[in-house]
Order: C-alpha cells, then sequence, then structure tokens
C-alpha cells in the first residue's frame, strides 16, 4: 500500500521541478531577448557607420553623411547642402551636370589649397636650419676686384637695326584705339549659384580632409565602379593601382570625384526621371566604394 504522505512529497517534487524549468525558461528567455537587441544594436550601428581599412575612407564617409546625402533609409529625406542646391537646378538637366561641375572644381581648389599649405609648412620646417648667413667667397672679399661689365655682354642688348623687324611685327598686331575683349565668361549666373552652394560645403570638406595623415598605400588598390548605376557611363571604371603608388589623400580625391558624381546620378534618377524606381535598394559601396578594394 502506497503511504500517502510518499503521494503528496511525489506531487511536491513535480510542482518545483515544474517551476524550476519555468524559470530556467525564464532566463534563457530573457537572455535570448537580451542577445538579440544588442545584436540589432550592433548591426544598426554598423549600418549608420561603416568602418573602412583607410582613414581617408572613413572621413569621406563621415564628410558625405553630412553634406550630400545618407544611405541610411530613416535620413535619406533629410536637407544636405549639396541635395538641397541640385534638385532645385530644375529647369534644365545641363544645369545640373554644369553644377556638378563647378562643385567639383571648387572642391579641387580648396584640397589643393591645403596641400600647398602643408607643403609650405613642411619647407620651413626642414630649411630652418639651414636659413644662415651665405658664406662669401674669400677670392670675391677683396674691395680691389672690380667686375666691369659691357652692354655687349648683356644677352640681347645689341641695339642695332637687326632688331626692328620685331618690333614691327609686334606693332603689326595691335591697332591703335582697339581694346582687347574680354572673354565672356559662361555660365555666369550657374557659377554664382554653385558658388553660394560650395560655401556650405567647404568648411565641412576642409575638415575632413585635414583631419587624417596623409602616407603612401603600401597595398594594391582596385578600383571597381562598373556596377555602379548612379555613376556616368564615362566615368565607369575598371583599375589597378600596384603597391606604394597612392596616397591616402589620393585615395579621398579619387572617391570623392565618385560620391559626387553618384549622388547626382541617384539624385538626377530619383527626382528628374519620367519613371522612378519606387523601391531602390541602397547600399554604402555605390557611393563610398566599400568593397571595391582587392586587397
Amino acid at each position: 500500500m502506497i503511504d500517502r504522505n510518499d503521494i503528496i512529497e511525489e506531487q511536491l517534487l513535480r510542482e518545483n521541478i515544474r517551476k524550476a524549468i519555468a524559470i530556467v525558461k525564464k532566463r534563457r528567455s530573457e537572455g535570448e531577448d537580451h542577445i538579440r537587441t544588442i545584436t540589432r544594436a550592433l548591426l544598426r550601428e554598423a549600418a549608420a557607420a561603416p568602418r573602412y581599412e583607410y582613414n581617408a575612407l572613413n572621413e569621406l564617409h563621415g564628410l558625405m553623411s553630412r553634406a550630400f546625402g545618407s544611405t541610411d533609409s530613416k535620413k535619406a529625406d533629410g536637407k544636405f547642402p549639396f541635395k538641397e542646391s541640385f534638385i532645385n537646378l530644375v529647369s534644365d538637366p545641363e544645369d545640373r551636370e554644369i553644377f556638378v561641375e563647378f562643385i567639383l572644381d571648387f572642391s579641387n581648389d580648396t584640397m589643393d589649397q591645403v596641400d600647398i599649405g602643408e607643403d609650405v609648412e613642411n619647407i620651413k620646417k626642414s630649411d630652418k636650419e639651414e636659413l644662415r648667413e651665405p658664406k662669401i667667397d674669400p677670392e670675391l672679399e677683396s674691395e680691389d676686384d672690380t667686375i666691369t661689365v659691357s652692354i655687349g655682354d648683356i644677352p640681347g642688348a645689341d641695339l642695332s637695326a637687326d632688331t626692328e623687324p620685331e618690333l614691327e611685327e609686334l606693332q603689326d598686331d595691335f591697332t591703335l584705339g582697339e581694346d582687347p575683349q574680354p572673354e565672356e565668361e559662361t555660365n555666369a549666373e550657374l557659377k554664382s549659384y554653385s558658388q553660394k552652394a560650395y560655401a556650405k560645403i567647404q568648411t565641412s570638406l576642409q575638415e575632413y580632409y585635414e583631419n587624417f595623415k596623409d602616407r603612401i598605400i603600401e597595398d594594391e588598390i582596385v578600383i571597381d565602379t562598373q556596377t555602379n548605376k548612379f555613376l556616368p557611363e564615362s566615368e565607369r571604371q575598371y583599375k589597378t593601382y600596384p603597391p606604394n603608388t597612392l596616397t591616402e589623400r589620393d585615395l579621398f580625391r579619387m572617391f570623392y570625384k565618385i560620391n559626387v558624381l553618384s549622388w547626382a546620378g541617384r539624385y538626377n534618377h530619383e527626382y528628374f526621371n519620367e519613371n522612378p524606381e519606387t523601391n531602390i535598394e541602397l547600399s554604402s559601396s555605390d557611393f563610398d566604394g566599400q568593397d571595391t578594394f582587392g586587397l
């Protein structure tokens, strides 16, 4: 005969086991939810701020996200200086093309100024110890030495009549009373518009361009933009650069142009295409060159 106490103890044991199993399941579920939350956060962070192997491209990504556009769907509709100025040019597609050319020209001028300024500073530093009083040849120190130069020693100083035909040729090219006509500056209004738009980009460009140390890249670099649908076909390329032929600033400049043209192509497609695609999958590699390195 089974003891009643044994039955009660067995029931209590089973109940405790069920409770223990429930507690373990709950903790495991909470742990998995916590892990999923962390994973999703990390994925969002990775999508929002991709990291590249070169400082130049990381800085370029920051510049693009601030001034040109974002591949993050939540931020894609934001106001970016380049985007706002570009899409306001609605009258003529050629205006948008010329606008982009002006932006690239102004940008190159800014980056050239940064490079020249740094070169001058480096020259000053390297020459600082060499800026001494020049040594004078002892043979030239004597006060008695006199150097005599005759007019015949000066190249081109023969003032004979042989030079008159050249003067006459010059006179033939100039007619009294005729003022030289200045070349007409084409697209004056568009250039002025582009300058105002670039003023909103220039500070950011200079900041990001100065924000990394230039160095020679020791790796082979492969640039492949053949599948970038936003680039003009004439700009799509597949090119390999051997090791030690590019610097980080070279890389920044090259991908800056690729990015500017790509954003212009995207906005053309999005705002000025008669039959735009409603769902465009955006990849940062279409803009920043994320997967274009054959390393």
